[in-house]
Formats: structure tokens, sequence, C-alpha cells
């Protein structure tokens, strides 16, 4: 499905100003899974995060962090800013939706 839906917003993103930005679910996980299965994208979602019409990062993995030690949370955001930067950055948000640990 993964696979599907950037195949699909890819296009859309590059053609369509409608379409003003995309938040990858604030992980970086997602984007190596495509890239495993799509490599030859790699330069297209270089291009679209530099635009700032892909918004990448900061985590590597969405994790529920009451529920992990805090060098756990802290090693995932490092290697999600890692990462992130060989696509121009990620972004400035400590994005977490939805987990279970919220209140």
């Amino acid at each position: 499905r993964l696979v599907d839906l950037l195949d699909d917003l890819l296009p859309r993103l590059e053609a369509d100003p409608s379409y003003a930005r995309f938040l990858l679910d604030g992980q970086m996980a997602v984007v190596d899974d495509y890239l495993e299965l799509r490599p030859h994208a790699e330069d297209r979602l270089r291009r679209l995060a530099a635009s700032g019409r892909l918004s990448m990062g900061p985590w590597y993995v969405l994790m529920d962090e009451f529920c992990v030690s805090g060098e756990t949370i802290v090693r995932d955001l490092q290697l999600g800013l890692e990462r992130a930067a060989a696509f121009g950055g990620a972004m400035a948000v400590g994005y977490l939706p939805d987990m279970f640990g919220h209140v």
C-alpha cells in the first residue's frame, strides 16, 4: 500500500499545485522502505523535499514514547534527523500522532 500511495502521490505533487504539501507521517522509515523497492525515486523524493512539498522526519520510526527509554527516543530522533539530512532536512516538529500513551 505504501508503494502504491507514493507511486500515485509523487507525480501529483509534481504536477498539481493544489496538492501543496504531503507529510510522510513524521518518520523516515517509510522513505527507506519505499526506496528499497523504488531506488530510482530517490532524486524525485529529494527534489520534492527540497521544494517543501514533501515533509519528512524528524523521527526514524514513530514510537510509543511512554513504553521506551529516554535513550531510545533520543537515538530514534538522532537517526531520523541524520537520515532526513540526506534529503535536505527534517521538518522542525516533534510529530507523534496517535501514540497510545498520550493523555
